[in-house]
């Protein structure tokens, strides 16, 4: 507010050689935000505003101030400038966010059905004396199921593996599993089942037999500080492990002991220790955005972990069709004719 000045008469001395009293100070004005009905203030006109003003001692239009010299000056506060209050629509919409990203980390939890632990016996050689082999050690792992009653890992969890053992998130039986397919370049392998009369009770639902538990791959990558899920069994317990995390970085760099080798890879700040290769890691809309296979073990480096792109797991699956395709062809033309044929050929 501007002050103004009042012109006042230099105050003299009385008869008896005293002043008289300093002029009192002037009363500070309550602020904005606590006046008692703003909203009413605003919204009514101005005939109800001064009847307002001079009712209520809070909201007064006019602050009279008496001087010592009885002389009257009197001041208009500015406008008010009120602060507005929060609507309900913000709250409403805040509100919705965080259901929707409860609600997005539930449907990306829904598809932890489809993922496996791995129990894996493995005996290397001896690369010093190729005609000996190592002792037998046992390790572990994550995979998931994919369509075609596969099971997708990494390459080095079946690593020169002699037997590997399969379990379900909430199941005690361990089905026993053979390497189809390994391909150490994109460090990613393919298991089946050894016996297939039981892919019935392994890759489908035991609420809706019919309805598969096959993972589905996510068609784009994840953008940066997309919030993702890596689902496994790691160390530290035998159920299955959630961690979440955000994409720090996507960069195309190693995925294989090949150091040659390199293929488009997705850095998370996601925890992911031993025994989470091979698992799934899920984006927003509840599909699989990569394979995690490695982590930073740098003392200098924390919470950097990588995960393989769905993209290049596409693009895999499908070289492994091509070989299946191919592997049949060469198996029908080394079958030898029918024995009519054969007649014919003669």
């Amino acid at each position: 507010h501007t002050q103004r000045k009042s012109h006042q008469q230099p105050m003299q001395p009385s008869a008896t050689g005293q002043y008289p009293s300093p002029p009192s100070k002037r009363p500070k004005l309550e602020h904005p935000t606590s006046f008692p009905s703003v909203a009413a203030a605003l919204s009514s006109n101005s005939t109800s505003q001064s009847k307002t003003a001079s009712s209520t001692p809070a909201t007064t239009a006019t602050n009279t101030i008496k001087t010592a010299a009885t002389t009257t000056m009197t001041t208009t506060p500015s406008s008010l400038s009120v602060t507005p209050t929060p609507s309900f629509a913000s709250t409403t919409k805040n509100s919705t966010n965080n259901n929707s990203s409860i609600t997005t980390t539930n449907t990306a939890l829904n598809g932890k059905a489809g993922v496996c632990a791995i129990d894996v016996q493995a005996v290397e050689f001896n690369w010093r004396q190729p005609w000996q082999r190592l002792s037998q050690v046992g390790g572990s792992g994550t995979g998931f199921v994919i369509d075609g009653h596969r099971i997708l890992t990494n390459a080095h969890v079946v690593d020169a593996a002699v037997d590997v053992r399969v379990r379900l998130l909430g199941s005690a039986k361990k089905y026993k599993a053979n390497v189809w397919i390994q391909a150490p370049d994109v460090d990613l392998a393919i298991l089946t089942l050894d016996n297939p009369e039981e892919e019935q009770a392994f890759f489908y639902d035991k609420q809706d037999p019919s309805k598969s538990i096959a993972l589905q791959f996510s068609d784009m990558l994840p953008s940066l500080q997309e919030r993702v899920q890596v689902c496994g069994f790691p160390t530290g317990g035998k159920t299955i492990c959630v961690t979440e995390g955000v994409v720090s970085r996507i960069d195309v760099r190693s995925v294989s002991v090949d150091t040659r080798v390199n293929a488009l890879s997705i850095q998370i700040d996601a925890a992911i220790n031993s025994g989470n290769s091979g698992g799934p890691v899920f984006d927003n809309s509840g599909k699989v955005a990569g394979v995690a296979f490695q982590k930073m073990a740098d003392k200098s480096s924390d919470n950097i972990g990588y995960i393989i792109a769905a993209s290049t797991v596409r693009a895999f699956l499908s070289r492994c069709h091509d070989a299946k395709q191919q592997a049949a062809i060469t198996a029908a033309a080394a079958q030898p004719p029918p024995p009519q044929q054969q007649q014919q050929v003669e």
